[in-house]
């Protein structure tokens, strides 16, 4: 295979994300994404290795994520070619998993293949070395905190029944299940001629396409008798430039004919403050006046000195019971170079960038007997040492205020929804979320989504709201299969490093 064969085959992959990704809606062009990507590699040196993998990353993630660069530049001013430097870094900075697989993989199974050796492989030893090859790619492909936790597998946010996994192992087990197929398909190209090995490869990928599926999590119970919370969410579609008249006339026209346990605003981009401006404070007591119903919405700004605005502020989700703050809970997580500018940065280079606190403590809602709100806010959502820490406190429903404005009619809204998704079900905790411009949308522990509104239109929704008895069998015991994948790998590639190479035994 020649070099720039390699390169065209190893693009594919990309390409296979792109189509994919939503909203596009080839999401079971994702059951091989990898594929092509890990043909090419196949003995390559090490260093066309990592060149494949970095063409491959870099494209793969520039397709996924693009929508990033106008993104920033509306949010913070930032230049077009500031904004794209900081997009390809982004890039390889997602690209290093990929890298890291590809130093270990060549490590343990050898630069070139023996051919004399993998013909002479035992049928166990095929097998073997298809499950271990996807054990190192779950793992370590899933191991490093990045500032993105994204994976192609969203593509499948909305397929509940492919979800299962999630619940059980999180998402190094979804992903090891999906690379076992990927590594038969991979070991029936490998062994093109050897109509045994072949065999025993497609044995492994029909297995692979029956575990896919196996742990359906079905649809999640609305017992009468279980605890439930009535919510109204409004989706107003505000820019920069708005009043909030249309939150509170939508609101308004929501509350005439629903009566809710508990509203929810999104977070927006129009400066608003319901306790540190005196006019929008003026606004929410009238309104509450003639709504007295419990209220979460998002402070744009909250001063942590209010006798001193050089203090620095806060990004808040606040709790509003007949006009009464609650309680607050200040955004942790903030987005580098959209909420914050990163240490060594020039605050000329993102002009209109902010500034904001990070928040250091985690405070439940507890806006009805048997419902403790765990109030994330926006880019919150998708980590789920967050997710776990609220839950762990006792947190039993996620209420999600988001403003997804700046991404406009992309693909990037879906993007930012679809990996919520994943958190929902990987916790066992439902989510609304509501969003400024959508996506809005109440999803169960199940993957089952309701309520999905549009995006740039205003919206708003009600729903019953299930509270679950607990967590998902992962959130509680599944650190115990991800020290055992973490440890299997562990104790196969030190075994690799002290035994003689047998290259694919």
């Amino acid at each position: 295979m020649t070099a720039n064969s390699r390169y065209l085959i190893a693009l594919l992959t990309p390409l296979c994300v792109l189509l994919a990704t939503p909203p596009n809606g080839l999401y079971w062009i994702v059951f091989i994404w990898n594929v092509p990507w890990l043909i090419a590699l196949t003995d390559a040196p090490l260093r066309s290795r990592f060149a494949i993998t970095l063409a491959t990353g870099l494209g793969l993630w520039c397709l996924a994520l693009w929508w990033l660069v106008p993104a920033v530049m509306a949010f913070s001013g930032a230049s077009v070619v500031l904004a794209l430097a900081l997009f390809v870094l982004l890039c390889v900075v997602q690209t290093i998993p990929m890298l890291l697989f590809v130093w270990l993989d060549a490590i343990r199974w050898g630069y070139r293949t023996d051919k004399n050796a993998q013909n002479s492989a035992s049928l166990g030893h095929v097998a073997r070395r298809i499950v271990l090859r996807a054990l190192y790619f779950s793992v370590l492909t899933t191991w490093l905190p990045l500032l993105i936790p994204a994976t192609p597998l969203v593509a499948l946010y909305q397929h509940p029944d492919l979800l299962g996994w999630l619940s059980i192992g999180g998402l190094p087990l979804m992903t090891f299940v999906f690379a076992l197929m990927q590594m038969s398909l991979l070991e029936i190209w490998n062994s093109r001629g050897q109509h045994k090995h072949q065999a025993v490869s497609l044995g492994m990928l029909l297995l692979a396409g029956v575990l896919v599926g196996l742990p359906a999590v079905g649809a999640f119970p609305r017992s009468p008798d279980a605890t439930h919370i009535r919510i109204g969410a409004v989706q107003p579609d505000l820019d920069r430039r708005s009043n909030t008249a249309m939150l509170f006339d939508m609101s308004d026209q929501l509350l005439r004919s629903n009566p809710v346990d508990l509203l929810v605003w999104p977070e927006f981009p129009a400066p608003f403050s319901a306790t540190d401006n005196a006019e929008d404070a003026a606004a929410l007591a009238a309104f509450e006046s003639s709504y007295p119903v419990p209220l979460m919405l998002v402070s744009g700004y909250v001063y942590a000195d209010t006798n001193n605005h050089d203090g620095g502020y806060y990004n808040a989700a606040q709790w509003f019971q007949a006009g009464v703050l609650q309680q607050s809970y200040y955004k942790q997580r903030l987005v580098p170079f959209f909420e914050y500018v990163p240490a060594g940065v020039s605050k000329d280079l993102l002009p209109n960038a902010a500034e904001y606190k990070h928040g250091s403590e985690f405070q439940l809602f507890d806006v009805k007997p048997g419902v403790r709100v765990i109030p994330l806010i926006c880019y919150e959502m998708l980590f789920d040492d967050m997710v776990k820490t609220f839950v762990e406190q006792g947190g039993n429903l996620i209420v999600n205020p988001t403003s997804d404005t700046w991404f406009g009619d992309s693909p990037g809204p879906f993007y930012h929804f679809a990996l919520a998704v994943f958190q929902v079900v990987e916790s066992g905790i439902p989510m609304v979320r509501v969003a400024n411009s959508g996506i809005s949308a109440v999803v169960l522990p199940s993957g089952e989504i309701y309520h999905q509104t549009g995006l740039m239109t205003p919206a708003s929704m009600v729903d019953n709201v299930p509270i679950p008895e607990h967590p998902s069998w992962h959130f509680r015991y599944g650190w115990i299969l991800t020290l055992l994948m973490q440890g299997l790998l562990l104790v196969d590639f030190v075994r690799r490093l002290i035994q003689p190479r047998r290259l694919n035994s």
